[in-house]
């Protein structure tokens, strides 16, 4: 922490002003000019020896309790705890310097505490942006006694602050990103990884009892159990549109936001299954690309590359993703396009980008709504401007829905849902992908 120099309050400078009176009037009337010298002089004494009698950095402790990692959209609690090592009491003016990333309201606050005390003041601060940031320290103005003047200072916590995609669905976190991890108490051996169920058989030395079918064991007067098929590990791969058409407002966040969340449920699920998983983000030319693979570690760098990525103000090329995904993925995989259609002329032109490569990927196009165009649409109009508004609203969702159609019979398939539908929507796809065993 450092020390800056004193500041003076408005209440000295109000006493300033008014003592200036006997100086400038001094020009006509001699006389009060040693009052007016007097009395400024006085003043700064006073200044002076509340300067000196207000507590400085020794005496004043500041710590900040934060989360380190936080994820896009989501709110948490800043905590600021303040302890007065002093005899006297002080008025004491925060503020909270947060990075860039983040968003607050209360993080200046005014707070008067008494000798040896201890307080903790809170605000909450939401997440905006994606990417790695830091603090900025915490700026304190303590005033003394008098309320003339005090010292200023800022406490120095530089820790890293980090925004991750938005990546939960329903609620909850997903696989093995960052979140509190609770140790439960040790049970009994998982039962490993399995498919879904394929025939009841007789019960064989060594099965698993978890696996027995009571029921119908009661029915035939002998164990049976459960067999299942064997998982398939598919490929997939995540095609990302950076382009300028993701850089709509989709509510608070963009449309890139909604689908890098998008990407990372999916991903999270996907690893969770034993999948491989890619990346390929592009707008005109190929932005980053990450080989297939699975595990803890390969999210880790997934979700790393998603955090990164930022939309470009130019249009992308369909063809130079497909090829840099072909170069990445050579056998037949699952391919996930996430992008913006507003018309059906768009999804005609990434349908004929998609028609050659039928064979080497199963192509599903996601896309989120515009949510206030959904919001004029269904909105009673009250004046004539709401009615147009209405009848646009309407012209948009109507040609969004023939862009999923034309995609559809091109044999894409498609998620076009709300912002908080979106992740949804997509791993119910994936799952019905992996049980119909579609690729």
């Amino acid at each position: 922490m450092r020390v800056s120099a004193p500041f003076a309050t408005r209440r000295f400078l109000i006493l300033f002003l008014l003592g200036s009176w006997p100086l400038v009037l001094s020009l006509m009337i001699p006389e009060l000019l040693p009052l007016g010298l007097g009395f400024d002089g006085f003043l700064l004494l006073l200044f002076l020896s509340d300067w000196v009698a207000a507590p400085g950095p020794r005496q004043l402790r500041v710590e900040r309790e934060v989360d380190r990692v936080w994820f896009q959209g989501s709110e948490r609690l800043v905590t600021l705890r303040i302890q007065n090592r002093a005899a006297a009491s002080c008025v004491i003016e925060l503020e909270d310097r947060l990075p860039s990333r983040l968003e607050a309201s209360g993080a200046t606050a005014i707070v008067r505490m008494s000798g040896g005390a201890r307080l903790e003041t809170s605000y909450r601060a939401r997440a905006m942006y994606r990417g790695v940031d830091q603090w900025h320290g915490i700026a304190l103005r303590v005033r003394g006694p008098l309320g003339l003047g005090g010292k200023s200072w800022l406490v120095v916590d530089d820790r890293p602050c980090q925004v991750l995609p938005e990546a939960r669905v329903s609620g909850r976190l997903p696989l093995g990103t960052t979140g509190p991890v609770r140790r439960r108490r040790a049970t009994s051996p998982r039962i490993p990884e399995r498919g879904d169920f394929d025939r009841l058989r007789e019960y064989a030395l060594g099965d698993d009892p978890r696996i027995i079918d009571w029921k119908a064991s009661a029915r035939r007067a002998h164990l049976v159990t459960r067999q299942y098929a064997c998982p398939r590990r598919e490929r997939v791969v995540m095609a990302i549109d950076c382009g300028r058409w993701m850089a709509a407002p989709s509510g608070d966040f963009t449309r890139l936001d909604r689908a890098v969340g998008a990407a990372a449920a999916l991903a999270t699920a996907a690893i969770g299954r034993g999948d491989r998983v890619g990346l390929v983000a592009f707008d005109r030319e190929v932005r980053a690309t990450r080989a297939l693979g699975q595990g803890r570690a390969h999210l880790r760098s997934l979700i790393d590359d998603l955090t990164a990525l930022a939309s470009a103000p130019c249009e992308s090329s369909n063809e130079s993703a497909l090829v840099a995904t072909a170069r990445l993925v050579p056998r037949r995989a699952l391919l996930v396009w996430f992008t913006d259609l507003t018309d059906s002329r768009q999804a005609a032109r990434l349908a004929a980008s998609l028609r050659p490569w039928h064979r080497r990927f199963l192509p599903i196009c996601v896309c989120c709504e515009d949510e206030q165009v959904r919001q004029w649409a269904e909105a009673e109009p009250s004046f004539i401007r709401d009615v147009y508004r209405r009848v646009v609203a309407g012209d948009v969702l109507d040609e969004q829905e023939r862009a999923r159609r034309h995609l559809e019979r091109s044999r894409v398939l498609t998620v076009f849902a709300r912002a908080d539908q979106l992740s949804r929507q997509l791993l119910d796809l994936y799952t019905r992908v992996k049980r119909q065993a579609l690729l």
